[in-house]
């Protein structure tokens, strides 16, 4: 498998990104992408994908944890890209065959020529999932992560935001968790930037008595994890951005 952090790459002076690739990383048709956190990232593995396309006919499987853009999944208001479109379409054109990768709203995914499955990693082993009384997804879209990760084991509750009519932040959370006062939870969700609206959730289940941990896939962590863990026993990640 070729790990696309080990693709030799350098910046030409317009700001052109160039790729090279040894006779040994053009034989390999697995690809791990890995964490891609800037635009130049993205822009290196659909060189890496030509400059193996180059050599070959065969389809490769691109294995990325997280798909550019894939937070951009909808054109929320006139004027805006759908970047997830564009992405989706950029990598159809590449040609590859299979992706397996992780989205919160895996529905506004769509290629044409490859196949595409959504990778959701089971990050918490039965053992430790047995220390906790319920699993909590902060909202409709977190139900499919916690149930798998709750594995038919633990109950799922789901909590639903609060949000100013007027502004569209979210300002409280409302769920029903009365009857686990005192009780260990584990939240899940797919990804923390800066963490805001876990804030709000974590101060409600502090309210109820509820200890909770805080697990996401992807954990950009934008504002540190000091302000989460005053409302979380622990936070955790299983691609943490800050370390990778």
């Amino acid at each position: 498998m070729l790990n696309l952090k080990d693709v030799k790459s350098i910046i030409f002076s317009g700001g052109e990104l160039h790729v090279q690739l040894t006779e040994y990383q053009l034989k390999e048709r697995d690809l791990d992408v890995g964490i891609l956190k800037s635009a130049n990232d993205l822009m290196k593995l659909i060189l890496t994908i030509d400059a193996i396309k180059q050599q070959t006919d065969d389809r490769l499987t691109i294995r990325c944890p997280y798909l550019p853009y894939a937070r951009q999944d909808r054109v929320c208001s006139r004027g805006q890209a759908f970047s997830l479109d564009i992405v989706c379409r950029m990598l159809d054109y590449s040609e590859v065959c299979y992706i397996f990768t992780d989205i919160h709203n895996p529905k506004a995914v769509h290629f044409d020529y490859a196949d595409y499955q959504n990778d959701l990693p089971l990050f918490v082993d039965k053992e430790t999932l047995l220390s906790y009384d319920l699993v909590i997804a902060p909202d409709k879209g977190a139900i499919e992560r916690a149930e798998y990760q709750a594995q038919g084991i633990l109950p799922v509750i789901q909590a639903e935001k609060v949000r100013d009519v007027n502004t569209g932040w979210i300002t409280d959370y409302n769920i029903d968790v009365s009857k686990y006062t005192g009780k260990k939870a584990l939240v899940i969700d797919d990804l923390c930037d800066g963490g805001k609206t876990f804030e709000l959730l974590g101060n409600k289940l502090k309210e109820e008595s509820i200890f909770a941990d805080l697990y996401v896939t992807h954990g950009l962590f934008s504002k540190g994890k000091s302000e989460l863990l005053k409302y979380y026993n622990s936070v955790s990640a299983a691609y943490d951005w800050t370390t990778d």
